[in-house]
Formats: C-alpha cells, sequence, structure tokens
C-alpha cells in the first residue's frame, strides 16, 4: 500500500483526497527555502505524477522567511501545483497574508482563509477548472 503520510521536521504532510495534500504545520517553526523545496518533494511523492491542490494549514507560531515566500511562489516551483489555500487563524497573520500576494505575486492560484471547509471548497472547484 503506498504511503499517504509523511512527517518531517517543519510539518506533516498527509492526502486529503485523490487531488488536494494537507501541509500541517508543526508551532514555532521557521521556514527557509531549503524546508521549502524538501516540503514540495514529499508533496510530489505522495501525490505522484499527478497535479494537485495543497492546503496548508498553519499553527499560532510560525514565519517564512522573504526567500521562502519568494521561491513557493515561483514559476519553476509550482509546474504540477494547481492551487494552494493557506490556512491560517490568526487575524493578524492572515492580514498580512493577504497582503504579501500583492506584493509577490504566485504563480499558482493562491489564497488565505481562516476557515478550513471553505478553503477546501475553494480548492476543490480550481482544481476542477
Amino acid at each position: 500500500m503506498p504511503k499517504k503520510e509523511i512527517e518531517t521536521e517543519i510539518a506533516d504532510i498527509s492526502i486529503v483526497t485523490d487531488n488536494i495534500i494537507r501541509i500541517t504545520l508543526k508551532n514555532e517553526i521557521i521556514i527557509d527555502p531549503e524546508d521549502v523545496l524538501e516540503l514540495k518533494s514529499h508533496c510530489e511523492k505522495l501525490m505522484k505524477d499527478s497535479k494537485f491542490g495543497v492546503l496548508i494549514s498553519t499553527r499560532d507560531k510560525f514565519s517564512i522567511n522573504r526567500d521562502a515566500w519568494r521561491v513557493s511562489v515561483s514559476e519553476r516551483f509550482d509546474k504540477r501545483t494547481k492551487a494552494k489555500a493557506i490556512l491560517i487563524k490568526n487575524p493578524v497573520y492572515l492580514m498580512l497574508g493577504k497582503m504579501s500576494l500583492k506584493v509577490d505575486k504566485p504563480f499558482v492560484k493562491t489564497k488565505f482563509f481562516s476557515d478550513e471547509k471553505k478553503a477546501l471548497k475553494w480548492l476543490e472547484k480550481k482544481i476542477t477548472n
């Protein structure tokens, strides 16, 4: 049976549906470019050759440095990712995240959410288009 979950130092990665993967970031982490590339590699292994959507679920305390963000939104990085929904509960981080999309526009459709059901519904819609 194929592996459906991977645990790393910074996140737990699991398959939600045939075309959606969840990355649950651990608390009190700082994400750097190497972490972004490692997460991408694990996601692609789990999803085999298919294109997929990504639900990134954050905890209360996390940080992604500017270089890591730039890697994560680049065209080179996202050839198999159809859409990303980033789930953030903290209203301040949510506002900052939405502002960051305007500064460093992602290659793939990306949206921030505070509600997981809405995030999954949006991802499903983007994946089927």
